[in-house]
């Protein structure tokens, strides 16, 4: 059986991969430089070739218009080492006991009320406000927080003040204990949250879990930010937040250590399958520090390649995407206090294919070179008459790829199990596949001279393409926002 589903999947994936412009590639620029490459371990053909490397690899070549100058410097990549099975995956939305559960793990035996940001104010919460709005009029605060738009950001404030008088509000406001139950989005078909809001010692959260269906898109999310529950003029309580929880030093080494481990931790009580950590940085929100935790599923051992979420999810053009990549984010103060969290798009693996063969590393590294042989200086963002590019991190791992079952209403496959698995345009197809990092300037006569420098800008490596790993094929739905897709 397995056997059967593996060759279904080899019909499908043709088809999927059609709207994601993938073409055998064609010849590789000629190289310039001297090409070292070590290879380890078992590389016979009765293996996955490209998964048993691990390389150190230099090389550089030009554009075939020659406008842009690459560069592949690689230090001892290593590569996941073992074999893959293309799986099929549904995604699906949090059901409202994950919901709950997941509410739990973050906050603990604090109580949840449904609640949406904006709501009135009463007259014990007014007064505090003005307390603090007008103590910020006073001083010098509103420089700082505003610079040269102080004076505007005073008068605002004002009028604020004037619009809102602490005896004009309520005494108090019922609460309602949040039940996790979804609720229609202002009557919008297919749309569903759960809103609450909760303080736990003294920092208030507002969290918010989406089943989000309407109009052909399929996002399933939950989200918590720091946010009080009344509106603030000019956002003036979330800077006074950022400033309160986040730390003004810079992170050492063993905080970010013990915030990676306490993530880990947080991930295991999710119970929302396997993760692995793919990042934790230091990011800066204003003037002040926090460590961002990224993480990506795992499945079979093998983790899903990290993909920039796609722009938008609906769409006329062909290829277009209507689903996220699942991930995972959490946002710690250096001292591990939570300041932001976000889950998105469960799936499920309904079908298991059978092993698959990768390229070898030096058919890998053609389809790179070809990839960008083929790039033009003007194609880049913010593309000029030249450019200079380099290679420097290759990732293997699984990629999410749309099934596209041509003008079939449906296709049956053998399922998990004996069950019939009935396929369609809301399924997704795992499949190995090599992520490309890098960075690139591009510029009118020198790089020096006013240069575009894509790490500068962004302060992250720009993914240039993500390929097939068992052709060097372009996987790039319309929607992605990939430099070479």
């Amino acid at each position: 059986m397995k056997r059967k589903i593996a060759m279904l999947l080899c019909i499908l994936l043709p088809l999927t991969l059609c709207s994601c412009a993938a073409k055998e590639p064609e010849a590789p620029a000629e190289t310039e430089n001297t090409i070292v490459e070590i290879s380890r371990g078992d590389t016979g053909e009765d293996t996955n070739k490209l998964a048993a490397s691990a390389v150190a690899y230099t090389d550089s070549f030009k554009s075939a218009d020659g406008t842009v100058d690459i560069e592949i410097n690689l230090e001892d990549t290593s590569l996941y080492e073992g074999s893959f099975r293309t799986l099929q995956i549904t995604p699906r939305p949090f059901t409202e006991e994950e919901v709950r559960h997941i509410a739990q793990v973050l906050f603990g035996d604090a109580v949840l009320y449904e609640c949406s940001i904006g709501r009135e104010a009463t007259k014990a919460e007014l007064q505090e406000q003005r307390e603090i709005l007008e103590t910020l009029l006073e001083g010098d605060a509103l420089k700082e927080m505003y610079a040269d738009s102080a004076d505007e950001s005073a008068e605002l404030i004002r009028n604020y003040l004037d619009k809102h008088k602490v005896e004009d509000a309520p005494e108090s406001i019922e609460k309602t204990v949040c039940d996790f139950q979804y609720k229609p989005w202002n009557d919008a078909q297919g749309y569903l949250e759960i809103n609450a809001h909760t303080e736990v010692e003294g920092i208030p959260y507002y969290f918010n879990a989406v089943n989000n269906t309407n109009n052909g898109v399929r996002i399933y999310r939950i989200n918590v930010f720091v946010a009080n529950v009344i509106i603030w003029p000019l956002g003036v309580d979330e800077i006074m937040l950022c400033d309160q929880i986040l730390g003004k030093e810079e992170p050492h080494q063993e905080q970010i250590n013990a915030i990676r481990e306490k993530a880990e931790d947080m991930m295991g009580e999710l119970d929302m399958g396997q993760w692995q950590i793919d990042s934790c940085e230091v990011t800066k929100r204003r003037d002040s520090y926090a460590i961002e935790v990224k993480a990506v599923p795992v499945y079979n051992g093998i983790p899903m390649l990290r993909q920039g979420q796609l722009s938008y999810l609906r769409g006329t053009e062909e290829g277009i995407q209507n689903c996220y990549y699942p991930e995972l984010c959490i946002t710690f103060s250096p001292d591990g206090t939570l300041y932001g969290f976000e889950m998105v798009t469960p799936v499920e693996v309904t079908a298991i294919g059978e092993e698959g063969k990768t390229m070898s590393f030096a058919e890998l590294m053609g389809s790179i070179k070809t990839r960008f042989s083929q790039t033009s200086a003007t194609d880049l963002p913010d593309g000029n008459r030249y450019a200079d590019a380099v290679v420097s991190d290759i990732q293997l791992g699984y990629a999410m790829v749309p099934v596209n079952s041509g003008d079939n209403e449906h296709i049956q496959l053998p399922g998990v199990n004996g069950d019939t698995l009935v396929v369609n345009n809301s399924d997704f197809v795992l499949i190995p596949a090599v992520t490309v990092y890098g960075n690139y300037q591009t510029y009118l006569n020198t790089p020096e001279e006013n240069a575009f420098d894509y790490r500068k800008i962004y302060g992250r490596e720009a993914l240039f393409a993500v390929l097939d790993a068992s052709n060097g094929s372009m996987i790039a739905p319309a929607n992605s926002n990939m430099i070479l897709g």
